[in-house]
């Protein structure tokens, strides 16, 4: 698997998420790194970073649902949420998003769906388990 080279972000450091209901407002994601500085992911700009891609309009990154993570087309380099640990608490009221890992992941991206921003489907970056069904080749050297 080739390493990601750009920004990391575990999603439970997402300290907020602007829907961008209200009129003139933009639909953005605030996150804190690991010295406390602030940051914001503005999807205005991921699409306008996709549309130079090529890939169509309102395209703000990938989504890869086998390992829970999204990608956004940042400007300079790009910026993944991974959505690392099991469960989520909100001791502190400092998490935009609680709960168990896979429905963090589904709210988010679903959320921005909903906005009207759209994901590239990225899949396999998981391995496939090994899984071994009933094959004759295995039953017919169990009898030797």
């Amino acid at each position: 698997m080739k390493k990601f080279e750009g920004i990391l972000v575990r999603d439970d450091r997402l300290t907020h998420w602007n829907r961008g209901k209200a009129p003139n407002s933009e639909t953005s994601l605030w996150y804190r790194d690991e010295r406390g500085r602030e940051h914001i992911i503005v999807m205005e700009e991921c699409a306008r970073n996709g549309e130079a891609l090529g890939l169509g309009k309102n395209l703000v990154g990938e989504r890869d649902i086998d390992s829970c993570s999204l990608l956004f087309f940042t400007s300079g380099a790009h910026t993944k949420v991974i959505f690392s640990k099991g469960r989520v608490r909100n001791f502190f009221g400092n998490k935009c998003l609680v709960g168990r890992r896979e429905a963090r992941f589904r709210e988010l991206s679903e959320g921005l769906e909903q906005a009207g921003w759209r994901f590239l489907e990225s899949r396999g970056t998981r391995p496939e388990p090994d899984i071994k069904r009933n094959r004759p080749e295995d039953s017919d050297s169990k009898r030797d």
